[in-house]
């Protein structure tokens, strides 16, 4: 039934602590419509505790065992830093989370690495555009993301989930 199944325990900020329980209730609420989902729970530590369950294919799936498997790298290469921090996690899984849960137009899988620094960034293109999600290794930068269009390209200086929809709807 499930192909894998890993918990990974996150330290999360605070206040984005509301994000994850609507997340839970949507992923419950979704749970019958669309098979298994990702189970997000939270707990009085500001940890939340996730399923990564494999085997449905979607863009989600995809980039949360991505994330994943990046916790599986060396701590660092002749480059930099593989593995990402706490920090770029927790905001990442912050961020896509709080995209995926709202209603979207099917976007394209996003490809996902780690910077030198421990630093995360996704990647999503189509013959449409290009947009970038940088989720930085501390909160000593500013996380962004960019896009191109038509051959246009600028940074929204706010990653937050509802911006990332945007610029991801673009893209088909």
């Amino acid at each position: 039934m499930i192909a894998e199944i890993e918990k990974t325990k996150i330290k999360l900020p605070p206040y984005i602590e509301a994000l994850h329980e609507i997340a839970t209730i949507h992923a419950s609420k979704e749970r019958n419509s669309i098979g298994q989902v990702e189970n997000v729970t939270t707990n009085p530590q500001s940890s939340i505790n996730i399923e990564f369950l494999l085997n449905q294919g979607s863009p989600i799936d995809d980039i949360l065992a991505d994330l994943r498997d990046l916790l599986k790298e060396d701590e660092e290469d002749e480059y930099g830093t593989l593995k990402p921090t706490k920090h770029a996690l927790s905001w990442t899984i912050l961020l896509i989370i709080g995209a995926y849960v709202k209603p979207h137009n099917q976007w394209p899988f996003g490809c996902v690495a780690t910077d030198s620094e421990g630093g995360i960034r996704i990647e999503w293109r189509s013959q449409k555009g290009e947009v970038r999600l940088v989720v930085h290794a501390s909160d000593d930068k500013k996380n962004y993301i960019y896009h191109q269009f038509d051959g246009q390209y600028a940074i929204d200086v706010e990653a937050h989930p509802r911006k990332l929809i945007w610029w991801l709807n673009r893209l088909v």
